[in-house]
């Protein structure tokens, strides 16, 4: 969300309550998201107790042996400001429910090196993205169940909006010719992740050209572009491709003389589609 500014909730002095997390011995299915896994008990306390007050979740982590293993393990300590002491309580409960996880209390000063895990406002959890930019949370599963549900839009569908943005300013331009990336538009078609998705841009790229757009499937990304800024690109003359020309007449098997490549150069529109 371009516009939203948090109300950070920060502490430079004294000491606080703060959760370690024993990253290492997570349940296997937490180990690469452990931060999901916060952000969904965060959200569940939230709405059980309906929280509004800015509050953010600072962490930073380091090699630990608090938790008295053979050798030191990655921890994970979170950092929950401007929420009541019951949601720590709340918080390290869930947490240490989960599999058995291992998790516990710490008084920790604050440090230069700490960064925002999650922010919460306005009974919603955000996270950053860029210095500029905050997005909220949303449960993958939740994503996923509604895009199940959601209709696949139709290439007519796909291609009109496509050429809004086109007309939308963005990276410091009003309009013009853009990428978007194969995740995002396939966000845009709606539906199933298993859609064929070669397929559909190629019945786009048709309903975009017959309306004056054109569109360059690369790799990960499409590019679209204005056909009118075809005649803007150089011309190349028949004099600089003249020697990779190579002609061969049917009738007598010989090479074709200069005059009949200079005809077949002014009668070629007749076999290339505008």
């Amino acid at each position: 969300m371009d516009n939203f500014v948090p109300s950070l909730v920060s502490k430079r002095t004294g000491s606080f309550l703060a959760i370690e997390i024993d990253i290492d011995n997570l349940p296997d299915e937490y180990k690469p998201r452990w931060s999901l896994l916060v952000s969904k008990i965060t959200k569940k306390w939230i709405e059980n107790n309906d929280f509004k007050k800015p509050a953010t979740i600072w962490f930073w982590g380091c090699q630990s042996v608090n938790f008295h293993h053979p050798h030191a393990s990655w921890s994970e300590f979170i950092v929950p400001l401007g929420f009541p002491d019951t949601f720590s309580q709340y918080l390290i409960q869930q947490l240490q429910h989960v599999g058995g996880t291992a998790a516990r209390l710490d008084y920790l000063t604050p440090r230069s090196d700490w960064a925002i895990l999650y922010h919460v406002e306005n009974g919603q959890v955000w996270q950053q993205i860029d210095p500029e930019t905050w997005e909220e949370v949303i449960d993958p599963k939740k994503i996923k169940e509604e895009r199940k549900m959601i209709r696949p839009k139709s290439p007519e569908e796909i291609a009109g909006i496509l050429r809004q943005i086109y007309k939308k300013p963005f990276m410091k331009k009003i309009s013009g010719d853009y990428k978007i990336s194969k995740d995002i538009l396939r966000e845009i078609i709606g539906g199933r992740r298993n859609l064929k998705l070669a397929n559909i841009i190629e019945n786009v790229r048709l309903e975009l050209l017959e309306v004056g757009y054109v569109l360059v499937d690369i790799e990960d990304s499409v590019l679209i572009f204005n056909k009118k800024q075809i005649s803007r690109q150089r011309k190349v003359p028949r004099s600089t491709v003249k020697e990779y020309i190579y002609v061969v007449d049917d009738d007598d098997c010989g090479i074709v003389t200069e005059a009949d490549v200079d005809e077949i150069g002014k009668n070629i529109h007749k076999y290339i589609p505008d």
